[in-house]
């Protein structure tokens, strides 16, 4: 996942300093999506693989909708500035 954050982050051209926000963000996809509400933590051997095996789906996916990355991050600092 580290990786694919990397890959939006780089398509993106936003700097890597976004890569932790944009991981949480994807995993959070990931439980929600394809662990049923479980973390990786406790999710089962079964439903891992399943989510390993969407990985790069899941890339395409955000890849295929220009901007979302970018709405990520600007909705993160946004968020950010307004609890200031």
């Amino acid at each position: 996942m580290r990786d694919i954050a990397d890959d939006l982050l780089a398509e993106e051209g936003i700097g890597s300093h976004e890569k932790g926000y944009l991981y949480g963000v994807l995993m959070d996809h990931v439980s929600t999506r394809m662990l049923g509400g479980k973390t990786a933590g406790t999710a089962s051997v079964e439903e891992l693989r399943h989510a390993l095996n969407r990985r790069h789906r899941m890339a395409a996916n955000f890849k295929a909708m220009p901007g979302l990355v970018d709405s990520i991050v600007k909705y993160r600092k946004e968020a950010h500035h307004a609890n200031q």
